[in-house]
């Protein structure tokens, strides 16, 4: 069965989240609350930063999001909620970049086996985004630092703005927009995840699906899963294994290092 198109979440999948890896006392997820926080007193000072970092973490834990539970807040204030959203969603991503780089500048070294992964996949393969954060202020950047953005496609660049907010576990929007622009079938697209919930929708359509867990291996794999592996560099040898690849290593295509936007993609007008 040919695979002709990967949709790749980003964060704790390209690259692991690796707390070990970072300096002593940095943890990823605080750094998302301090984030979530600030994007929310941004657009409402008066709600103070004990409430907003509370409301940061009933998103993130109750939705699995950066704004759904400012919404009501928000819209007490008189506030647009779909405007809120916007913004909250636009600022959290770009501020939790700006604090990575400042007190965890080396946190995407944990993925070199992404890194080692990308110039060994056939070049017939195209590679596209599936997250459920925002690439403008965030996605891009990842995939910058890590050394890879050359390789994917720019029609095939989705986030959760370009999904109209459909987060990927509510509904199969996502996987099948996707799947349009590509303009395969299902069963022609892969799907690379770390988190098992996001993956239900686009088992029922037929997509190819791989788990990546970085060394936790989730403990309740759906039935259907074809790949559980433990990083991009173990995947890309399996699908060539079980898909009769013979791959002429990409090394040769124009490289993008880390840091420079020279000679990179152009970043996909995306919907708002």
């Amino acid at each position: 069965m040919s695979i002709l198109a990967v949709a790749w979440d980003i964060d704790g999948c390209i690259y692991p989240y690796a707390h070990h890896q970072a300096p002593e006392g940095f943890c990823f997820y605080r750094l998302c609350d301090e984030a979530g926080a600030e994007a929310a007193l941004n657009l409402m000072p008066s709600l103070g930063r004990p409430e907003a970092l509370r409301l940061m973490k009933e998103s993130f834990d109750r939705y699995r999001d950066s704004f759904t539970a400012f919404l009501p807040v928000a819209e007490e204030r008189g506030l647009c909620p779909h405007t809120a959203r916007d913004k909250i969603f636009t600022d959290y991503h770009a501020l939790l970049r700006e604090l990575i780089k400042q007190r965890a500048p080396d946190f995407f070294e944990g993925a070199r086996a992404t890194r080692t992964a990308f110039p060994l996949f056939p070049r017939h393969v195209r590679h596209g985004t599936l997250t459920n954060a925002c690439l403008e202020g965030w996605g891009m950047h990842v995939l910058q630092e890590i050394g890879i953005r050359h390789y994917f496609d720019p029609d095939l660049f989705f986030d959760m703005r370009r999904n109209d907010f459909h987060p990927k576990a509510a509904n199969a929007i996502p996987i099948e927009n996707f799947i349009k622009a590509a303009g395969l079938q299902p069963h022609q697209v892969a799907l690379v995840e770390d988190s098992v919930m996001n993956t239900v929708h686009a088992l029922e359509i037929g997509v190819q699906v791989a788990i990546l867990h970085h060394g936790q291996p989730p403990k309740n794999i759906p039935a259907g899963v074809r790949w559980v592996c433990r990083d991009a560099e173990e995947l890309r040898g399996q699908m060539a294994a079980d898909l009769g690849w013979h791959v002429e290593p990409q090394a040769l295509l124009p490289r993008v290092e880390r840091g420079s936007i020279s000679g990179a993609l152009p970043t996909p007008i995306l919907k708002a």
